[in-house]
């Protein structure tokens, strides 16, 4: 892009700025024991965790900003009880909501609700194709298999899903590069 000699990047925007993005990890609970879990989650909630109250409050203070996307994420979203209602919340208000998440607690009963909410789309972890490599990463045998469960019943209930990989060099291939 050219811009005219009299113009100057400070002086002219490029691209506008407007919010299109929000990731919020809504908790630190988490039903996994992730290899890389850079959230350090918790089988517990933690304190401090914000209440539903605050959760509607900061929708609000990110709708004075922008209609952004708005992924809720954690540790893992689908363990804190209130998920559906702080989700429906934010949709209400024309979010467009996203669930990340590791796939392991969906069902049939809450892939309907989200559904419901509606949850425009949900992000599922999965980093290996091999069950024995998947189960060992995230720290719980049976998280691959359930993890392919999710993907099934999101699918089933009309949700848009997004497989979500993380790529860890382990320390003996590290050491080949």
């Amino acid at each position: 892009m050219f811009l005219e000699k009299t113009e100057s990047l400070e002086t002219k925007d490029v691209i506008p700025h407007r919010l299109q993005l929000v990731a919020w990890e809504i908790t630190a609970k988490c039903n996994l024991f992730c290899a890389h879990c850079r959230g350090s989650a918790t089988p517990d909630c933690i304190e401090g965790e914000l209440t539903i109250q605050e959760c509607f409050d900061f929708v609000d203070q990110i709708l004075k900003v922008g209609h952004p996307v708005l992924i809720l994420t954690g540790g893992e979203p689908l363990c804190r009880p209130d998920f559906m209602q702080i989700a429906e919340y934010a949709a209400n208000k024309g979010l467009r909501v996203v669930l990340g998440t590791n796939g392991t607690l969906l069902d049939d009963e809450i892939a309907a609700q989200l559904k419901a909410v509606p949850i425009s789309r949900i992000g599922i972890s999965l980093d290996f194709p091999i069950a024995e490599l998947q189960d060992e990463f995230r720290g719980k045998k049976g998280a691959y298999d359930a993890a392919m469960h999710g993907i099934d019943v999101a699918r089933k209930a009309g949700i848009e899903v997004q497989i979500v990989s993380s790529f860890v060099l382990r320390a003996s291939r590290k050491q080949q590069l």
